[in-house]
């Protein structure tokens, strides 16, 4: 994923990037990352060790896209999307991987985002791509709220979880 933001960047993205989380080990591990150390010296990156999960929504909030970037290796495949949920809470439209069936769900249903293959190039062109349209990216920040304001409650899917336990 950090390749696909460096990648990004090199073809003239005009962003910034907020990574969060992670032991202060786990970000340096982050920055032997190829082309991390310039970005992040042009304040391109950032990186944030934890938070306190109470002040996540208000970190968010800073920021306009959220990206859930999970392989689609089968041991992911039922993976719960909560990161592209939270991020739609906070009003980020959403740019995730395929290959997860609820997070295209979400993605697809909500028209908040994009979702795109777990590829470096296809990464790097679809951060350029939300980069360069304000306007749609507008429009899908206003459907990510919206979404997560009508679907993403556990009350939604409480029938559907107690059908899997059948």
């Amino acid at each position: 994923m950090l390749e696909a933001v460096v990648a990004a960047l090199r073809l003239g993205c005009d962003a910034e990037f907020c990574f969060v989380g992670g032991s202060e080990r786990e970000i340096r591990v982050l920055r032997e990352t190829p082309g991390v150390d310039a970005v992040e010296r042009r304040g391109e990156i950032v990186f944030k060790s934890r938070i306190p999960r109470a002040k996540l929504a208000e970190l968010l909030r800073n920021y306009d896209v959220g990206i859930s970037a999970i392989p689609p290796d089968e041991i992911y495949r039922e993976a719960s999307p909560t990161k592209l949920a939270e991020y739609m809470g906070c009003g980020l439209a959403v740019l995730a991987t395929d290959g997860i069936p609820l997070q295209e769900d979400f993605v697809n249903r909500s028209g908040a985002g994009m979702v795109v293959k777990f590829e470096l190039e296809s990464l790097a062109r679809a951060i350029c791509s939300l980069c360069e349209n304000r306007e749609q990216l507008e429009i899908m920040k206003e459907r990510a709220l919206g979404f997560a304001a009508d679907e993403l409650r556990y009350s939604t899917y409480l029938p559907l979880m107690r059908n899997l336990l059948k």
